[in-house]
């Protein structure tokens, strides 16, 4: 808890939070890490601190370019993740030049996008996607 408290005080000391609200953060911290439920005071500045830091992001060109690169690396990396898992998980077939996939009564379906997004939001048991 030591190091939370290291970094609210950082936070606190950069101006994302009012000095005057720091008590109040550190509750929010320790009912966070309790599970306790949140008063609405509690969201809304979690709501004043999310804007304080998209503003920072948005208006650092730098930081928002890296962001954004590291969002499409993420959302190609799970796109490569969720079709490796598709077809670990099934027979792919391919037939005049289009790819099928056999489904679970064992029919053959069109191998799309579409196909691996249903089965993918159908199978969440699947941890790592």
């Amino acid at each position: 808890m030591k190091v939370l408290q290291k970094e609210q005080k950082k936070l606190a000391n950069a101006g994302l939070i009012d000095k005057s609200d720091y008590s109040k953060f550190v509750k929010l911290m320790n009912d966070m890490n309790g599970d306790k439920p949140l008063s609405m005071t509690q969201k809304m500045m979690i709501l004043k601190m999310f804007d304080k830091l998209l503003d920072l992001v948005t208006n650092d060109r730098s930081i928002y370019q890296r962001i954004l690169k590291k969002v499409k690396e993420d959302n190609t990396n799970r796109s490569i993740r969720e079709r490796e898992t598709f077809e670990s998980l099934h027979t792919i077939v391919e037939k005049n030049n289009k790819k099928y996939y056999v489904n679970q009564d064992n029919n053959l379906e069109l191998y799309t996008e579409s196909s691996i997004k249903d089965f993918i939001n159908k199978n969440r048991q699947y941890k790592h996607l």
